[in-house]
Parts: structure tokens; sequence; C-alpha cells
């Protein structure tokens, strides 16, 4: 029983030392906005989630926004 309780708790603390040790070695890398094209979702319906998804395979990151800016005036 004692190995048991011993395990739960050292499982996860290995875990979290290899992720930390992952974490240091490769520090993070600035990256510029990334804005993907919008997709379907499957409450759509099955045919327009899988076009979307086969369609927009290959899309890049744009630094820009896909959606045009709304003009939000007041008269």
């Amino acid at each position: 029983m004692q190995i048991l309780s011993l395990s739960e708790v050292l499982w996860p603390c290995t875990l979290f030392l290899i992720l930390a040790a992952v974490r240091f070695q490769e520090p993070p890398k600035h990256k510029e906005h990334c804005y993907l094209e919008a997709r379907d979702l499957p409450n759509r319906g099955l045919y327009p989630f899988v076009q979307s998804l086969f369609c927009n395979v290959g899309s890049r990151c744009k630094n820009s926004s896909y959606s045009t800016p709304k003009n939000n005036s007041f008269r």
C-alpha cells in the first residue's frame, strides 16, 4: 500500500521535472501574430466541416486578420 502511495507522488513529480528540463533547454521563440482563416464547426453539417478542413490544410499564417474591421461610428 505504501509503494502505491509513493508512486502516486513520484510519478507526477517525475513528469513535471522532465517537462521543466525540456522547457529550459528550448526557450520560447518570439513570433509575430498569426491569423488563420476561419473554419466551419461540425454543427453546421458534415460536408462544410470536412470541406473547410481539407481546403485550409496548407493555409499560412498572416500578420493581419482575415476579418474586415467594422466601422463603429456613432451619429
